[in-house]
């Protein structure tokens, strides 16, 4: 009996100097984990009808979201790179952020709660071990520091204290760990051996030792698991630089493709052109599909529930739209400079064509200048004019011999591209 009393004690003394070493995060916890009614345990009262707490988050998360969205069409945001992609951040972050760290918060108290539940379940052993009566070992127990179970604890010992029997209160009790169901298991054979008659304090210990087991094998099971965790991570990134990697193949082939359909070739293979635009959303749509796909098995692998994705699928998610705005979103610019001949006898015409193509599509009202500058660095040509249809062409005839280069500055979207091409004219 001493021996019980001297570890009752101690469990005590432990859970109070940790009182004191709680966090910010832990204490922001407290603030958030308030116990209502067990019938309606983690629910929202929303005109009369509940809704569970995370889905609550969500939807107002996702409306908020859709707002956004809704402002940045108003405003035309999606027109610009740089907003376009801080639009989708901020779509991405106030849409799911708020959810996932609410299931955060509340798996921390989660976990709190299952790893005092051992300590629960030894101190209520020992305790009737010793001759207190049930009620005298949850009226003790309830000044323990158990985390959060210590609410849940204090709430069983007032509702048998106000004369509800324990069956209903240890019922009630149980409704707190849905969530949870080896504690619910737990419960359930307590509560049943409570009603057969059966040794409490034997069961209790029979309990406390298989939960430490189960404790033991689930961390066996979790740095398994983890393990695979981050081999499917892994393959999601290379993945992702392998779809980067195509599409950059793919570039010059479009480029080749439509400088060779302006110059009207006759290969029936360049007949029909290549959307690059398609290509990009192709890209990113299977970046994000296989990101979630990638999620779902991580959660029924992790815990053999597809919610368990969740916080898998915010990480893929944000990697995979990083990706996206960083490497596939960006224009691409084509700008190409064609001089023939690039030996020439003087008044001889040399032909200038230039090519301009955003994303595979021409550009069109783009300031154009073109210069011809001799060996001494002077300009000896100068025209400027407006590049249409992602084409311009022009003749230029140079009346004394020497090495000419032929500068071409295209102004387009607030940027300049240059293109230089070096001629020699002879007699």
């Amino acid at each position: 009996m001493l021996t019980s009393k001297i570890k009752s004690i101690m469990i005590v003394n432990k859970y109070n100097r940790r009182t004191n070493q709680k966090g910010l995060i832990e204490r922001f916890i407290d603030q958030f984990f308030n116990i209502k009614d067990p019938l309606h345990y983690k629910e929202i009262n929303v005109f009369g009808s509940y809704i569970k707490e995370d889905k609550f988050v969500l939807y107002i998360s996702i409306l908020f979201a859709v707002i956004i969205g809704i402002f940045g069409l108003i405003f035309k945001l999606h027109e610009n790179y740089i907003t376009f992609s801080i639009l989708i951040l901020v779509i991405y972050f106030v849409g799911g952020v708020p959810y996932l760290f609410y299931k955060y918060i509340e798996s921390k108290i989660y976990e709190n709660i299952y790893n005092n539940y051992t300590y629960f379940l030894s101190y209520l052993s020992e305790s009737l071990a010793s001759g207190m009566t049930l009620l005298d070992a949850l009226s003790y127990l309830s000044s323990v520091d158990l985390g959060y179970l210590s609410i849940l604890v204090k709430k069983l010992y007032n509702w048998i204290v106000w004369g509800m029997s324990f069956e209903k209160a240890f019922t009630l009790f149980n409704m707190y760990f849905e969530d949870l169901p080896n504690i619910k298991m737990i419960n359930y054979v307590i509560l049943e051996t409570y009603k057969g008659g059966g040794d409490i304090s034997k069961v209790l210990k029979k309990l406390y030792n298989d939960l430490e087991s189960i404790k033991e094998l689930d961390g066996l099971k979790k740095a398994y698991v983890s393990q695979q965790i981050l081999v499917l991570y892994a393959i999601f990134v290379i993945f992702i630089g392998l779809s980067i990697s195509i599409l950059n193949t793919i570039k010059p082939l479009i480029v080749s493709q439509i400088t060779a359909s302006t110059v009207q070739t006759s290969f029936n293979f360049l007949s029909s052109s290549i959307d690059y635009s398609w290509l990009k959303f192709i890209t990113a749509l299977s970046i994000i599909l296989v990101g979630i796909s990638s999620s779902i098995v991580m959660g029924i692998a992790e815990s053999g529930k597809i919610r368990s994705s969740v916080k898998h699928l915010a990480i893929n998610n944000l990697i995979g739209l990083l990706s996206i705005i960083m490497f596939v979103l960006p224009s691409f610019v084509s700008f190409n400079l064609q001089v023939f001949p690039t030996n020439a006898y003087i008044y001889t015409p040399i032909n200038i064509q230039v090519y301009g193509y955003i994303d595979a599509q021409p550009i069109t009202n783009a300031p154009l200048a073109i210069y011809v500058i001799n060996s001494t660095g002077d300009y000896v040509y100068q025209n400027f004019q407006i590049l249409q249809n992602g084409h311009y062409s022009q003749s230029i005839m140079l009346n004394n011999t020497g090495t000419y280069i032929i500068e071409v500055i295209l102004d387009y979207n607030g940027k300049k591209y240059m293109q230089k091409q070096s001629i020699n004219v002879t007699i």
